[in-house]
């Protein structure tokens, strides 16, 4: 064998090596990245469902002061009414 074959076989098995290396790196790179994304989106979800709880709970406050105040509203009228019927 001479000395330009034993070159040309160890420049093949060298890159054959490096391509092995190289996927085995993208596959990698590829596997964090997608448990970036899943770390993302599970802290997107556990952010977002105390807010839609918190928004509900506001919207049930809004609801009820509301009601209470048409009540109180309603309740002065009728008794404004109702006394100057008397009077």
């Amino acid at each position: 064998m001479t000395e330009a074959q034993r070159y040309s076989e160890l420049s093949q098995d060298v890159a054959g090596r490096a391509k092995v290396q190289v996927a085995k790196i993208d596959a990698v790179v590829d596997e964090t990245i997608q448990g970036a994304q899943d770390a993302g989106t599970a802290a997107r979800r556990a952010l977002i469902k105390p807010i839609r709880q918190v928004d509900g709970l506001v919207a049930g406050i809004r609801s009820a002061v509301s009601t209470y105040s048409r009540r109180n509203q309603a309740g002065i009228s009728d008794a404004t009414q109702d006394e100057e019927m008397f009077i």
